[in-house]
């Protein structure tokens, strides 16, 4: 029997290290690694942009009228088209010769009694306030042609902010389609929106466009410029669901990050400026994989963005 106790002693302490062994790698199996880009700061010029609501108008308008009173036969135009001069737009049947086709009589004289209406200059369609079968008495409203080089943005600016606004500032419109107009204000109406406590600023286009009148936009300002801003990409910057407390994660070494409160300034597209702390430009900040890490978490880091 004493012949197999050194035996199994050595099988005994054999099966302590292995096990040992197998802990260890578990637990280095377990660590969690997030998969993350790094960006660092940058030194850059930012501008503030504000945006204000706007919409389209016409300055120059053609009132067409009818000439007799009667019944409209037919439409030949739409809101928003474009026409041109001497284009057909209205038949309209006077009130005697519906009278006639309504008592079938046969005068023997050769009488429709339709008269045409023609565009008298070349325009959009800005509004159509008649159709087809109508009953109109003459010098009736039947549409309005509207000028397409009178195309104007008409923005709304609240009273506090009137003064950061200047005739003959440049500035942009930003469209529904996400195209962007370059422009210039160019003046300011004397009224106050007693209601939305608002003024109304005339913005004109540096190029000729074509659209719709009262299309809603958006006017943009370049409300302040900054020459040497503290700047990173606006993916690294995360914050707090009521967006008081901003914070980047930042790499302490080459696999751990820590949370980093700042203080951030500008954030325009896809920037975001930093005011506090002072980053150094060799300082690397998680630019994605960032979102929901704790503080102090391994990451395992790939090119970059």
């Amino acid at each position: 029997m004493k012949n197999y106790l050194p035996g199994l002693l050595f099988l005994t302490i054999l099966g302590i290290v292995a096990c040992k062994h197998q802990l260890e790698e578990a637990e280095k199996e377990v660590v969690p690694k997030t998969t993350a880009s790094v960006c660092n700061i940058t030194v850059e010029s930012m501008s503030l942009i504000v945006e204000y609501p706007a919409s389209t108008a016409f300055l120059k308008k053609s009132t067409i009228k009818s000439p007799v009173t009667g019944y409209i036969d037919d439409v030949f135009c739409k809101t928003g088209d474009e026409i041109s001069k001497g284009k057909l737009m209205f038949t309209i049947r006077t009130k005697e010769s519906n009278a006639l086709l309504r008592t079938k009589t046969d005068t023997g004289i050769q009488f429709n009694g339709s008269v045409k209406v023609f565009a008298p200059i070349s325009g959009i369609v800005a509004s159509l306030t008649r159709q087809s079968g109508d009953y109109i008495t003459e010098n009736d409203e039947l549409t309005n042609l509207a000028s397409p080089s009178s195309l104007i943005f008409l923005a709304n600016i609240p009273t506090e902010n009137i003064n950061s606004i200047k005739p003959g500032q440049n500035c942009q419109i930003l469209l529904p389609d996400s195209r962007k107009l370059q422009a210039k204000v160019s003046s300011q109406l004397s009224a106050v929106d007693q209601e939305t406590q608002t003024q109304r600023f005339i913005v004109t286009p540096l190029s000729s466009v074509s659209l719709p009148e009262n299309m809603n936009c958006r006017l943009l300002i370049e409300n302040s410029i900054k020459q040497k801003a503290t700047v990173l990409p606006k993916a690294a910057l995360l914050c707090n669901e009521t967006q008081n407390i901003f914070w980047v994660m930042m790499l302490i070494n080459d696999s751990t990050a820590i949370k980093v409160q700042v203080k951030p300034g500008i954030i325009q597209n896809e920037k975001a400026e930093i005011l506090e702390p002072i980053f150094s430009g060799t300082d690397r900040i998680l630019a994605s994989g960032n979102y929901g890490l704790e503080d102090t978490v391994r990451v395992n880091i790939i090119k970059r963005p």
